[in-house]
């Protein structure tokens, strides 16, 4: 998979440190992520990132993030756009989103984390000969419900039962084309199905097992 490793952020903790009501439904097992052939074991998810109200869909997220990004780095660009391993909701909301943005700066990413409610910058270095923008991203979808529900329906008979889904954002290196890849975990906790859409047209492109 594409999914780079700076999806799953130091940054974005799923230790919980005040209770909160849970809006989703989704039951969280412990979690893994594959990279490449490597299976990585991850911090256990369960009861943890569920969609709170604090949850929000792809697009307030998005522009939440740019709004913060640009006010402290005013040409800053959408690099990618996750939830990390927060949950979406069957609205398409969740209460943790990744946006990373290049900047003018040659070999820097500012990145910013929406978690549960509040917004945290980090900034740092990156391979820039590897690193590009998300295309024309104001032309771009963020219609995470309407992602969320064509992911179900998907995984449906697939993956048994559902216990979460999760949406990322990026361009691909090989197509250059701006892609959204949900994940959907099963009992074990592992992905069970990759659902990936066109961000432009958020029409289906392909799945994966």
């Amino acid at each position: 998979m594409i999914l780079a490793a700076a999806l799953l952020l130091p940054c974005l903790a799923f230790a919980d440190t005040k209770p909160k009501k849970p809006i989703g439904t989704v039951q969280p097992e412990p979690s893994v992520l594959v990279e490449g052939k490597a299976v990585l074991t991850v911090k256990p998810i369960r009861d943890a990132g569920l969609p709170t109200e604090s949850a929000i869909d792809g697009l307030k997220a998005y522009e939440l993030l740019r709004d913060e990004a640009r006010n402290m780095r005013p040409n800053a660009r959408l690099h990618s756009l996750s939830t990390d391993l927060y949950a979406l909701s069957a609205e398409g909301k969740s209460s943790g989103w990744v946006g990373e943005f290049l900047t003018d700066t040659p070999g820097e990413l500012l990145t910013l984390v929406y978690d549960d409610g509040e917004i945290e910058p980090l900034l740092r270095s990156i391979d820039i000969s590897r690193s590009i923008p998300v295309p024309d991203e104001m032309t771009v979808g963020y219609d995470t419900k309407k992602l969320y529900e064509e992911t179900v329906g998907y995984a449906k008979g697939v993956v048994d039962p559902i216990v979460r889904v999760t949406a990322s954002l990026y361009r691909s290196w090989g197509t250059g084309k701006a892609l959204w890849l949900l994940n959907v975990y099963g009992d074990d906790d592992r992905i069970g199905q990759t659902v990936v859409f066109n961000a432009k047209t958020m029409a289906f492109s392909h799945k994966t097992k």
